[in-house]
């Protein structure tokens, strides 16, 4: 008897197995069964032995309890029905790839038999079906044209669903068949919208706590069977004729999964460092920051400028490729422009990657053109052994400070600075006198005088140097010529005063070389008016036809001085004018000087005066 109980529930067992096969692949999924469950089937065998062995000992006892019952029949004592427990397969899913469903289902059939009157006590069965064990396999290609399985690893969300219907073997017509149907999730995940149907045979009636019944179906719906738990479904069948019971049930489960993503998002922006005003032919280095201040990775980061053609590029460094910022890292682009016009401009840097864009940045470049303006003021004539006044002005005329002014005055060969206005620094050996200015504000200006005295003669060059951090170096050049001419200059000066007719009076003559050559061959000629005659002087010749005298020197040195004396008689009374010339070798003009003297004549005066006598006082 063991020995056929044990074929028959291999038989049933493999039946089962293959409508679990078969149902799986027709859903085009592979199920991959548990484990616990295909190990209690190999171990089919002495559980069953067991079972039976407890039921034979309890249908024992029964059978001696019944037998003291006044209202059993010897004859045909009572048996109650043996209780037929199925079991469907587990339900594994996995994610096979692009073909496989999100719903799959199983049924497993329960046939109940139905009697109108008690059998012959039988012997006691107990039907315990167990699923085969079924292992989710993938299809792969063999050499022989076949395909391989190999297996596939569930992930800890992979939901699975256990269902066992229990229902008594057997029930007479019209009496009510309880069937009990647990569905339990011994997964790891919660499983979503299970819906359990049960497919009845005709001439049946059916309640359903918790289902509802239609068209020969009672349906189950569970909206959600978290892990562990168990559901338990009855029904309540009723057979209206002799025929047994087939109630085949399938379970459908929606394979709904559920994955959480972060969503991070990059987040660009742009910073720019310069300065803000700038002078014509200087260079402005501005720096460009990218900085990203999100929480996502930035990728394929192109700075893009937009730089006024006003601004000269001369260098860039940095962004030379697509940058890749990490939440909080920055680059930074280094631009290098030199102005071209002066006024007002606008630089403007944006930067832009994958799926993220940063504001446009605007810095605003004040270029303006800085001009300094140098003049000199000199003698452009002098003589050797005088001395000169050179005048520097530099002007700052535009609407900024010029720092760092430099002002170098070079010394020509022959003239000896001997006084300045303002400290230098002077550089014998280059000849060359330095001034600095820290700043030459708008609209301002330096002035520098200096003294020097011309050591020789020719033509002298006097150059000026200035320069300074905003503007070119400039240079003018001032000219004086050396003069080697003798500068001679006269006087005359009457000693005597006025004089009576008939006297003389004394007159000087000086001459000063006042040049930077000897005066050679130099004469001196006096001329006295009508009413005045020569007297015999020392040095000069008289010439009584001209009523003039002649005196003459040739050799007056520079820088010295030589008198001549003569005298002049009045011969009539009034103002006379006597005239003294100067004249030299090679000179086409004479220099001329007057002076005056008067003369005058006393008339005989007469003085009467009556004399009284004197009269005695008393």
């Amino acid at each position: 008897m063991y020995r056929n109980l044990y074929c028959n529930c291999l038989l049933f067992t493999g039946l089962a197995g293959a409508t679990l096969l078969s149902t799986a692949n027709a859903q085009d999924h592979l199920i991959d069964g548990a484990r616990e469950e295909a190990a209690r089937v190999i171990q089919l065998r002495p559980s069953i032995e067991t079972a039976v062995q407890e039921k034979v000992e309890d249908f024992s006892s029964r059978t001696k309890r019944l037998a003291t019952n006044p209202l059993a029949n010897v004859d045909s004592p009572f048996v109650p029905p043996a209780v037929k427990v199925s079991k469907a397969p587990q339900v594994a899913f996995d994610e096979i790839g692009p073909q496989s469903s999100s719903v799959s289902s199983f049924s497993a059939p329960v046939i109940i038999d139905v009697e109108e009157s008690a059998p012959p006590a039988p012997d006691v069965i107990v039907e315990q079906v167990q699923p085969p064990a079924v292992r989710v396999a993938s299809s792969q290609p063999v050499r022989g044209g076949g395909m391989l399985s190999s297996p596939l690893q569930r992930n800890e969300s992979t939901p699975i669903v256990a269902a066992q219907i229990s229902a008594p073997e057997f029930v007479n017509v019209n009496e009510v068949a309880p069937v009990r149907i647990d569905v339990r999730n011994p997964g790891k995940s919660t499983v979503y919208d299970l819906k359990l149907v049960a497919m009845l045979p005709e001439n049946v009636k059916v309640e359903a706590r918790n289902g509802t019944v239609t068209n020969d179906q009672c349906i189950f719906e569970i909206d959600s069977l978290k892990p562990g738990e168990n559901r338990q479904l009855m029904m309540e069948v009723v057979a209206e004729t002799k025929q047994s019971l087939d109630i085949r049930t399938a379970l459908t489960i929606s394979n709904r999964s559920r994955i959480q993503v972060g969503v991070r998002q990059p987040k660009l922006v742009v910073s720019i460092e310069g300065p803000p005003q700038t002078n014509i032919g200087s260079k402005a280095t501005h720096i460009v920051t990218v900085t990203n201040v999100g929480d996502g990775v930035a990728k394929n980061i192109n700075l893009i400028a937009d730089i006024p053609d006003t601004l000269q590029i001369v260098q860039k460094s940095g962004f030379e490729s697509p940058e890749t910022l990490r939440p909080g890292e920055k680059a930074q682009a280094r631009i290098v422009t030199v102005p071209l016009k002066p006024g007002q401009t606008e630089l403007a840097f944006a930067a832009e990657g994958n799926f993220c864009k940063a504001k446009t940045a605007e810095a605003g470049l004040r270029i303006t053109q800085p001009e300094l303006r140098v003049a000199a003021i000199g003698p452009d004539m002098n003589f050797v052994e005088r001395d000169g006044i050179y005048t520097i002005t530099v002007d700052n005329p535009g609407e900024v400070d010029i720092n760092n002014v430099e002002v170098q005055f070079a010394i020509p060969e022959g003239v000896e600075v001997t006084t300045i206005s303002r400290k230098a620094k002077m550089d014998g050996r280059q000849r060359t006198l330095s001034w600095k200015f820290d700043r030459i504000e708008a609209q301002t200006e330096q002035t520098i005088q200096l003294k020097a005295i011309a050591k020789s003669e020719g033509e002298k060059n006097c150059r000026i140097r200035v320069a300074s951090d905003e503007t070119n170096e400039k240079e003018v050049t001032l000219k004086t010529i050396i003069a080697t001419r003798a500068n001679l200059s006269i006087q005359m000066q009457n000693i005597g005063g006025p004089v009576q007719v008939g006297s003389e009076t004394t007159f000087v003559v000086e001459v000063e070389n006042r040049g930077s050559l000897v005066a050679n061959d130099m004469e001196i000629e006096v001329q006295l008016p009508a009413g005045m005659r020569p007297a015999n002087p020392k040095d000069g010749v008289v010439d009584e036809s001209a009523n003039s005298i002649l005196f003459a020197d040739s050799d007056l040195r520079p820088g010295k001085t030589r008198k001549f004396k003569f005298s002049a008689i009045g011969v009539e009374k009034g103002e006379h004018v006597v005239r003294s010339s100067l004249a030299t070798v090679g000179s086409k003009q004479r220099i001329i000087v007057e002076n005056s003297v008067y003369v005058y004549e006393p008339a005989q005066a007469r003085v009467s005066e009556s004399l009284q006598p004197s009269m005695q006082q008393r």
